[in-house]
C-alpha cells in the first residue's frame, strides 16, 4: 500500500522537465608524461613528452550540455586538442634510433558522459555518486627529419566505463562545483588507469534557476591516463596529464 501511494509522486518526478545548460567554453591544456613506441614483442622505453617538442599549451574548445531532473544529474562534454613540436629522441621510438632530431604531432580528444544521483537534492547543495562512460582518442606521429625510416605513428580509440562523483553548493549568485571520475582497467595485458577532475565556479549574471539564465563560469580541468597496450603491430606505453584553466558562458532554463 504504501508503495501504491507512491507510485503517483514518483511518476511525477521521472516525467517533469529537465534543468538543462549548455557551457561552450576555451581553456588551455598543457601537456606532461612519458610515450612508447616499440614493435610488437619489444620492451618499450619512454621518452618525456618535452623531448619531442610537446611541451606548450595549447587551445582547447569544450562544449558541454547538462540535464538534471530531480536526483539523476547527466553531463555529456567532449574536449579537443592538438599539439606540434620538434625535438631529439632519447630513446627509440619505433624504428626511429634515439640521438636522431624529429617533428612531432599529438592529437586529443576526450569524449564524456558521467550520470550521478544526488543524495541532497536541494537548490543550494548537491552531493552525488554515480557512473558513467569516456572515450580517449589518441593520434600521435614522430617524423625523424633525416628520413632515415617512415613516420613511427599510433592511432587508437580506448572507450572506458567510470566510477564518478559531483558535490556542488550555492551561495547568492556563485555556484561552485567539483566532478571526479577514474577508473583502473587491467584486461588480456593491456592497461589503462584514468583520472578526471574539473573544478568551476560559476557567477550568474543574469535570470534564476527554473527560468532561463545565464551565468559566467571560470574553472580548472585536468585529465590523466595511464595507458599499455599491444596488438598486432605496436606495443605502446603513454603515460600523461593534461591540465589548465578555462572560461566559458552557462546558459539554462
Amino acid at each position: 500500500m504504501r508503495l501504491l501511494a507512491l507510485l503517483p509522486l514518483l511518476l511525477v518526478a521521472a516525467c517533469s522537465a529537465p534543468e538543462i545548460h549548455g557551457s561552450p567554453s576555451y581553456g588551455f591544456l598543457k601537456p606532461d608524461g612519458d610515450i612508447g613506441l616499440a614493435s610488437s614483442g619489444t620492451p618499450v622505453a619512454d621518452t618525456s613528452l618535452s623531448k619531442l617538442g610537446i611541451d606548450e599549451r595549447e587551445g582547447a574548445l569544450s562544449p558541454q550540455f547538462d540535464f538534471k531532473w530531480g536526483m539523476p544529474h547527466l553531463s555529456v562534454d567532449m574536449q579537443s586538442a592538438s599539439w606540434e613540436g620538434s625535438g631529439t629522441l632519447d630513446v627509440d621510438f619505433g624504428d626511429i634510433s634515439a640521438g636522431e632530431a624529429v617533428s612531432s604531432e599529438l592529437d586529443l580528444s576526450v569524449y564524456r558522459a558521467y550520470l550521478t544521483f544526488d543524495f541532497a537534492p536541494t537548490d543550494v547543495l548537491e552531493l552525488g555518486i554515480g557512473f558513467g562512460a569516456l572515450v580517449l582518442d589518441l593520434d600521435a606521429a614522430v617524423t625523424p627529419n633525416s628520413g632515415s625510416v617512415a613516420t613511427q605513428d599510433f592511432d587508437e580509440l580506448i572507450p572506458l566505463p567510470v566510477v564518478a562523483a559531483r558535490a556542488g553548493g550555492r551561495l547568492w549568485k556563485l555556484d561552485l562545483e567539483a566532478v571526479a571520475a577514474g577508473v583502473q582497467v587491467d584486461y588480456d595485458g593491456d592497461e589503462a588507469t584514468f583520472l578526471d577532475l574539473d573544478l568551476n565556479a560559476k557567477y550568474a549574471l543574469w535570470g534564476s534557476h527554473g527560468s532561463f539564465h545565464g551565468a559566467l563560469v571560470v574553472g580548472w580541468r585536468t585529465t590523466s591516463f595511464e595507458v599499455a597496450y599491444e596488438d598486432d603491430f605496436d606495443n605502446v606505453d603513454l603515460d600523461a596529464s593534461f591540465s589548465g584553466p578555462y572560461v566559458g558562458l552557462q546558459l539554462g532554463f
